[in-house]
């Protein structure tokens, strides 16, 4: 098994120098894809840092080799010990102080762009929230509120009630998207036309 997955083909991580504190938790995810797909060869939390140390470079890379020396010194540095222990003195010597925090202020700063379908903006909106640890519904549905763009606030208008809860408001915007692919394709408006969505939902919700 070893050998086959030797052959896969996965993307290494992009070094981590520390200059960008935002990048060292898609740094490990680049890792954790690595270790996902070839899970015998890094089965050992051991390998899992050597593998991660050989991609940091600057700072972090300093901090790495003296917890090898450290180690060679007979020295037992607890970063060293887990995958886990590693990751969150990373975290903590690089990485940023409080993301939730940040992912939490990040999340109320993100706006739908004029002509952005709700199904992509709601791809990236959604995974700033789970950073973010927004899980209650109605503090969902309040925020992605507070989010869309004018043209599809317009369109919920038209549907009294459907923003009563985050279940039946997300449904509803999955629709719109559905809607609009399905006029595109007709040709009755044309792709990134809002006003002619806007005008066109409002036409078929009160029919």
């Amino acid at each position: 098994r070893i050998a086959l997955q030797s052959k896969i083909h996965v993307n290494d991580p992009t070094p981590f120098d520390g200059s960008d504190k935002d990048k060292l938790e898609t740094f490990w995810g680049e890792c954790e894809a690595v270790f996902q797909a070839k899970p015998d060869i890094y089965e050992k939390d051991s390998a899992k840092i050597a593998y991660s140390g050989s991609y940091m470079k600057d700072s972090p890379l300093t901090f790495y080799h003296s917890l090898l020396a450290m180690q060679r010194a007979g020295e037992n540095p607890e970063a060293m010990e887990s995958w886990e222990q590693w990751v969150s003195e990373f975290n903590n010597m690089f990485g940023i102080d409080d993301p939730v925090l940040v992912a939490h202020g990040k999340l109320v700063r993100m706006k739908q762009q004029p002509n952005e379908s709700y199904g992509a903006f709601y791809a990236k909106w959604s995974q700033m929230a789970i950073k973010a640890k927004v899980h209650d519904h109605e503090e969902l549905r309040l925020r992605i509120l507070e989010a869309l763009n004018v043209d599809t606030i317009a369109r919920l208008r038209n549907i009294p009630g459907v923003s009563k809860t985050f279940k039946k408001l997300h449904e509803t915007l999955r629709g719109f998207d559905g809607l609009d692919s399905t006029l595109v394709n007709a040709g009755i408006i044309n792709e990134g036309s809002k006003a002619s969505r806007t005008s066109t939902t409002t036409t078929t919700t009160q029919t």
